[in-house]
């Protein structure tokens, strides 16, 4: 949700624990900081980011509730699930209309 926070220039609070994505192949904790191996890196796109966000971290809705008040996200969010390209969209039956 911290990437969300800085790539929308949001004002929230920084959660308990922060994810990383290293270049070893060793899932570690250090300190806040939950250190994942390359294979869970993403495209740098919104849908990526969010999904990544509800399926690893907690969800805090005030960062979501920030986020969506967004005109750009609000457009970008309209396609969710319209074209799985990164696998990760949910099934049409859980995309809100």
């Amino acid at each position: 949700m911290q990437a969300l926070a800085a790539a929308y220039g949001l004002d929230v609070p920084a959660p308990d624990i922060l994810f990383a994505i290293s270049e070893r192949h060793t899932l570690r904790t250090e300190g806040r900081w939950s250190i994942l191996t390359p294979r869970y890196q993403l495209p740098d796109t919104l849908v990526s980011h969010l999904g990544f966000a509800l399926r690893h971290e907690a969800v805090d809705l005030g960062l979501l509730a920030a986020l969506f008040r967004r005109p750009e996200v609000g457009a970008a969010y309209n396609g969710v699930g319209a074209s799985p390209a990164d696998g990760t969209a949910p099934p049409p039956c859980m995309v809100p209309v």
